[in-house]
């Protein structure tokens, strides 16, 4: 008897460890599944998408109560379309309060992977009451985290050889070659975040010389509940409100294959514990509603970089504070860098008033900003429009209207100089198999939003028209089809093209997932924009078409419940007048091995890489330590690999490594400047640990 109670036991303790191994894989999986999706299209290896796994990590520890769940917490679990949300409201209102997470499936606007996608995320429970926060349940419920990560380039860079004594080739990095990332948090559900980050980058100084601490320091209070007021935010902070043309701080995507992306979901007024030194705000925030109406306001106060010059002695009086660019590469490595460190202050004010009925959102919003000192831009004939005051203020109208299968969303913005942007889309379920995205937008060659960031083509919302248009088809539960044509133009010259011009888009892919352990697509892009031409005849330069086309074939299976396999071959053309053609290839397998019942987890990739030059470039998304990230540009010719380890001490204790190396084979030296290394390989290592309690 007793042999058989302890077996049923220790088959139930496997079974539920079993089933919590498989549970992270899937967060994993589906977060990496996310990331990839918009990184790989935004082509940017600087963007921190910390903020994106901080909420993914959270709902798997605090799953959803789909029930008892605002809209805002609905949009801000970023898996769901403005439309899966309504459909959702709909069917609690018509039928109830959900029983079950499988009710999900017999709501038309959920397939079997948009299941799959959410199911680690979200519960249900027939508790339709907010518990009161107390000191006894913040105490009990409350999470803490602290995590220490340490990366560095292996082998030596000019800039520190420098600072051994060679003599006239300039300022060397002042600090050690590690870059050190520390973060402490505490999270009560979702109404009560205390957080402390540091930071300090590759080359500069840490408790010593210029940095008597972390070179950047961010802290934060916020706190979230539902009534009259429903979140204060002290501290560092995110403002994200409207199609984010007015305000919206922080990290936002571009296009990508997931065409509900195109639409921004903003979170209002949230909690800022990333480590990017730039795309947050730092002072108050008050948020509440009345009726159908949400209200916030904000203020922002902080110290940024700027690039200081020596203004003109005007009628005998000292010259005051110029500038003549704002820097946004967070380093201070070297005494020229840290001459321009928080050089002047930067000042927001913001406002958001909305009304709410439903499937109908009217907001208006305002941003006034002010800069100490006066900016004097280098100005050109491409920039003459561009900023070039020290404060700002912008205004802007947003609506959101959801009618049956229909989701007409935009925003309209005008700057202080009397210049107007607008966005405005359409997301439309035409049948359950088939949907359809449009976006059109328009930002004046002189249109200022300091805080500006839509879904565009280009990095900066200011002289840009276009129209995208795009279908997703799903014929049946194995296949998926995407499509997307966006259609540009630039009124005004841009850098690196002398003359209005104009550009489009296109995107196919076909997907097949045949079963949860097999999925394989194949995808084609091209691309045309124009840049000025190396014409050694032409008397002044002009515009003329680059195009780059890119074919992937990818696939992904698991060979069994610990092993998956990963498989990608892309190719790229590029064509540029008075230019050879450049083809180039990337070639990669990857090995995730993760034994159930096990606390190892191991990733590995191999891939081999050939493109002529940097402008044929080819990004590659990788598994990296969590709040790490890494899409790395393969240029030139050569192999890339690297090997992750995670090792769980406990539930509570987590160890990473990793080290990844670039060998090149046409190349004698890496990198450039003082980051320049001698001979034909970079090789990175990172180590970190993980508590949670």
């Amino acid at each position: 008897m007793l042999r058989s109670f302890l077996f049923l036991i220790s088959s139930f303790i496997l079974i539920s460890v079993k089933a919590q191994q498989i549970a992270e894989e899937e967060k994993t999986r589906i977060l990496e599944q996310r990331i990839e999706l918009i990184a790989e299209e935004n082509e940017d290896e600087q963007l921190d998408y910390s903020h994106l796994t901080d909420l993914l990590d959270f709902y798997f520890d605090n799953p959803l109560n789909l029930n008892l769940a605002s809209r805002e917490e609905l949009e801000e679990l970023s898996l769901l379309s403005r439309g899966q949300i309504d459909a959702l409201e709909n069917h609690i209102e018509n039928f109830g309060p959900l029983l079950n997470v499988y009710e999900l499936q017999v709501i038309d606007e959920f397939d079997t992977y948009d299941y799959e996608n959410l199911r680690p995320f979200i519960a249900v429970s027939k508790d339709l009451d907010r518990s009161a926060i107390s000191l006894q349940s913040v105490k009990d419920l409350g999470k803490h985290e602290i995590f220490i990560l340490s990366s560095r380039i292996v082998e030596r860079q000019r800039g520190y050889q420098l600072q051994e004594g060679s003599e006239g080739e300039g300022t060397p990095y002042l600090g050690d070659p590690n870059r050190i990332y520390s973060r402490y948090r505490f999270r009560y559900k979702n109404n009560i975040s205390i957080g402390l980050t540091g930071e300090k980058d590759p080359g500069e100084e840490l408790f010593q010389g210029s940095q008597k601490t972390f070179d950047f320091s961010s802290g934060h209070l916020f706190w979230s509940y539902p009534g009259k007021i429903n979140k204060i935010a002290i501290g560092d902070f995110q403002a994200q409100f409207g199609q984010g043309l007015t305000i919206w701080s922080g990290l936002a995507f571009g296009k990508s294959i997931d065409l509900t992306s195109l639409k921004r979901n903003p979170r209002g007024i949230s909690a800022y514990a990333s480590a990017d030194e730039n795309r947050f705000l730092r002072g108050f925030s008050v948020g509440g509603e009345f009726n159908s109406f949400s209200w916030t306001v904000f203020g922002s106060s902080k110290r940024i970089d700027a690039n200081l010059v020596l203004g003109d002695t005007l009628n005998g009086e000292e010259p005051g504070l110029v500038f003549s660019s704002i820097q946004n590469s967070g380093f201070h490595r070297t005494e020229n860098e840290l001459f321009d460190k928080d050089a002047i202050r930067e000042r927001h004010l913001g406002a958001s008033l909305a009304f709410q009925k439903r499937n109908l959102e009217i907001g208006v919003l305002a941003l006034h900003t002010e800069y100490e000192g006066e900016f004097q831009r280098n100005l050109q004939v491409y920039n003459q429009f561009d900023f070039n005051a020290n404060q700002n203020l912008a205004t802007g109208l947003h609506y959101d209207w959801t009618i049956r299968n229909f989701n007409l969303y935009g925003e309209t913005t005008r700057s202080e100089n009397g210049a107007f942007g607008t966005i405005n889309g359409l997301l439309a379920a035409l049948d359950p198999k088939l949907s359809l995205s449009a976006l059109y937008r328009n930002f004046a060659r002189d249109f200022q939003s300091i805080l500006s960031n839509p879904t565009m083509e280009s990095s900066r919302a200011i002289n840009e028209k276009g129209l995208l248009l795009g279908l997703d088809y799903h014929p049946s539960r194995e296949w998926n089809l995407s499509v997307y044509f966006d259609r540009f133009e630039f009124p005004w010259l841009r850098f690196l093209s002398d003359a209005p011009s104009q550009g489009q888009d296109a995107f196919v892919q076909l997907q097949w997932r045949p079963s949860r352990a097999f999925k394989t697509y194949l995808r084609y892009r091209k691309r045309i924009k124009a840049e000025n031409v190396n014409d050694p005849l032409a008397i002044i330069d002009y515009p003329s078409d680059a195009e780059r086309v890119n074919v992937r074939w990818h696939a992904e299976y698991k060979i069994s419940p610990s092993v998956m396999l990963k498989n990608r071959i892309e190719w790229i053309q590029r064509d540029e007048e008075f230019q050879e053609r450049e083809i180039g290839f990337l070639i990669y397998q990857d090995l995730n091995f993760q034994p159930l019942q096990s606390p190892w987890t191991i990733k590995l990739r191999y891939a081999l890489f050939d493109t002529p030059s940097y402008d044929a470039r080819l990004y590659a998304y990788e598994s990296d330590l969590i709040y790490t990230f890494s899409i790395p540009a393969f240029s030139g010719t050569g192999t890339r690999w690297y090997a992750m380890c995670r090792y769980k001490f406990s539930r509570k204790i987590e160890f990473w490594i990793r080290l990844s190396q670039f060998a090149y084979q046409d190349q004698d030296t890496v990198l450039s400047g003082f980051n320049e290394i001698s001979g034909n390989t970079r090789t990175d290592l990172r180590l970190m640990v993980r508590a949670r309690f």
